[in-house]
């Protein structure tokens, strides 16, 4: 695959907000798709236990075995079993960490007394060598990868914390409605909380308005009061059922198949355009 430019860590990227329904998984596999569209090498990692993105990437959640007897590393693997954090690529290029559902129990692991820093476990981890599954040869994360996109589930648990402290970048997506916009609040005020104790290098890198209806007459004025917030994209993602089609496993039950709008619609969708212009925008400001 053809690079823009020489091979480099730029950042490492959480995608967080404490309200399910806010389109994380959604925004973390077609911005990282947008991204690799534009010549860049891109992992994302799952640390969500419902396991959404491995599975719309091509994983298969029968390859992590089972407890009795253990099959493919995941993240739980890393994270809970003191094993390198795995990476594998999928038919469309994209690099990628799946998720457990076993990750259900990594914080009970985080919070016991096996674990000197519950916080910046998976910190920890991304300074040591991959475990490489593709077969090229990965070790090195700066060397290997320009972005690394995580994603977390709705809470802010021990491991949204952890991804959230392993980050230097983070993405809200809010869905643009009231309760949603309400919920904002919340959320930033709890990353805000985070970046003060254990995370002083951490910066927005931006919010992202979801799930955008403009046909809504309260439309305008939900998107107004969060850009009076700041630091919110340009671009927006317009709601669509393009997306809930593209992650319908069904009409693409190739093994390994990736769930994302390009694969399912090229760029003849207008969510489609949406995030080729929120890579671009992203690009402009944090490509260096």
């Amino acid at each position: 695959m053809s690079k823009n430019k020489a091979t480099h860590l730029r950042h490492i990227v959480t995608v967080s907000n404490n309200k399910g329904g806010a389109g994380k998984t959604t925004t973390v596999l077609n911005l990282a798709v947008a991204i690799m569209k534009r010549g860049y090498r891109v992992l994302i990692i799952d640390m969500d236990p419902q396991c959404n993105l491995s599975t719309s990437i091509g994983w298969d959640m029968k390859r992590q075995g089972t407890k009795k007897e253990p099959g493919e590393p995941t993240m739980f693997t890393a994270l809970c079993e003191g094993a390198n954090i795995p990476v594998y690529r999928n038919s469309i290029g994209l690099y990628y960490t799946p998720s457990s559902r076993w990750m259900e129990d990594a914080d009970v692991y985080l919070n016991s007394n096996k674990v000197t820093d519950p916080v910046r476990a998976l910190r920890a981890l991304l300074a040591e060598p991959i475990d490489d599954h593709t077969g090229e040869g990965l070790t090195e994360w700066e060397s290997s990868f320009d972005f690394i996109f995580i994603d977390t589930q709705p809470a802010m648990s021990r491991v949204t914390v952890n991804a959230v402290c392993a980050a230097d970048g983070i993405i809200i997506p809010v869905e643009l409605e009231q309760f949603a916009v309400d919920g904002y609040v919340e959320t930033i005020g709890k990353i805000i909380k985070i970046k003060k104790v254990s995370n002083p290098t951490l910066q927005i890198h931006g919010i992202l308005l979801t799930k955008v209806n403009s046909r809504l007459k309260n439309a305008k004025n939900w998107e107004a009061d969060m850009r009076d917030q700041g630091d919110v994209f340009n671009a927006v993602i317009r709601r669509s059922n393009d997306i809930t089609n593209s992650q319908d496993r069904s009409y693409d039950t190739t093994p390994d198949a990736c769930h994302d709008i390009f694969s399912y619609r090229g760029a003849r969708s207008n969510v489609s355009e949406d995030f080729i212009i929120l890579a671009d925008e992203y690009l402009k400001k944090w490509g260096k």
